[in-house]
């Protein structure tokens, strides 16, 4: 569900007034498999117009505030790249080679080819298990979506919470 925060017009005529309810439902992808993001599309379907009147409409997603999030030209919203996040899972798959490759020498007595392989497969192993980013979206987050009519979009703008 989503709020205007603003009202919108078309042309200088008033279309839906400040307050109007906009409702709709989630489809979601979620991250299972090694750097595969999740992806969350928005597809609202009806408002509710402050003076109780429900009624059919079709708002397509066309770009979000958040700085963690990246809208496409489909109106799905995917997780950014984190630099940050990306760096710890690379510095983890390198601590858990090291380690296995350490390990594997001391514990089980292998040359240190061999232990390279030990290294070499676990962080392979640590890394495959690593799944992807989620989407998400803060309460009262800022969206932008348009307005469809008939084919053809008509921008709202970023007036919906």
């Amino acid at each position: 569900m989503a709020k205007l925060d603003d009202p919108v017009e078309v042309d200088g005529k008033p279309l839906l007034p400040k307050g109007t309810l906009v409702e709709g439902h989630l489809e979601t992808t979620p991250a299972r498999r090694m750097m595969r993001r999740g992806a969350l599309r928005m597809v609202f379907d009806r408002i509710k117009l402050p003076d109780g009147t429900v009624q059919p409409a079709r708002f397509e997603l066309s770009a979000t505030e958040s700085n963690a999030t990246k809208t496409d030209s489909e109106g799905t919203v995917h997780p950014t790249v984190s630099k940050k996040r990306l760096a710890i899972q690379l510095g983890g798959t390198a601590l858990v080679a090291k380690l296995a490759d350490d390990l594997s020498e001391e514990a089980l007595a292998t040359s240190a080819g061999s232990a390279r392989w030990y290294g070499l497969a676990a962080s392979t192993t640590f890394l495959l298990l690593q799944k992807g980013r989620e989407v998400k979206l803060k309460p009262g987050e800022i969206i932008e979506v348009d307005f469809t009519r008939d084919g053809s979009a008509l921008p709202m703008g970023p007036a919906a919470r």
